[in-house]
């Protein structure tokens, strides 16, 4: 059994290291970086050997990310490339925090479940600090269940808010996208 407090030094690079993991969460990684066949490994830990991918955008190398890289085609949304390009490390000089907004879903989802109340779940993520920067998203693919929105009216996806955090079933295993690094706020 995984105790879940054990450090990685560096990331796995063999089925045998990677698959004695259920879920793989990836923090703004630089494509740079990445072992040689990375991806290809990730995509076979999700596709076949059904274990769940979660990916936390940050302003840094998303983007990157998104070009460089097949990752995204495991992700459950499609990026707005020209405006994270643009809004490359704008972050910082936003001056108003936005709340997250829970979708219908995400009021009985377990993983946004905060309250077995869907009102009180609702009015708990309504007390959480909001979000200054969300990584732009152009459209959720078919089949991906948004969790949780922007409250900014401006960043419109498909006239709907932008999705910040979404899910999907991808072959055998489950993606997950979220688009803010500042969780760490709602502490």
């Amino acid at each position: 059994p995984q105790e879940g407090n054990t450090i990685l030094s560096k990331l796995p690079t063999t089925p045998t290291e990677l698959f004695e993991y259920d879920v793989l969460i990836l923090h703004d990684i630089n494509p740079r970086e990445l072992p040689q066949g990375f991806i290809e490994l990730a995509e076979r830990f999700v596709g076949k050997h059904r274990g769940g991918l979660a990916y936390i955008a940050g302003e840094k190398y998303t983007s990157r990310v998104f070009r460089d890289t097949a990752l995204g085609d495991l992700l459950p949304i499609e990026p707005d490339r020209t405006r994270a390009d643009s809004e490359f490390g704008r972050g910082r000089f936003y001056q108003k925090a936005w709340p997250l907004v829970p979708t219908q879903e995400a009021l009985f989802h377990s993983s946004t479940r905060l309250s077995s109340n869907p009102d009180r779940n609702r009015e708990i993520w309504a007390e959480l600090p909001g979000i200054y920067w969300s990584f732009p998203v152009a459209r959720v693919k078919p089949g991906a269940t948004v969790l949780l929105s922007h409250s900014n009216p401006a960043p419109i996806v498909r006239e709907r808010p932008r999705p910040l955090l979404a899910y999907q079933f991808y072959e055998g295993g489950r993606t997950a996208f979220l688009g803010v690094e500042e969780s760490w706020r709602w502490r």
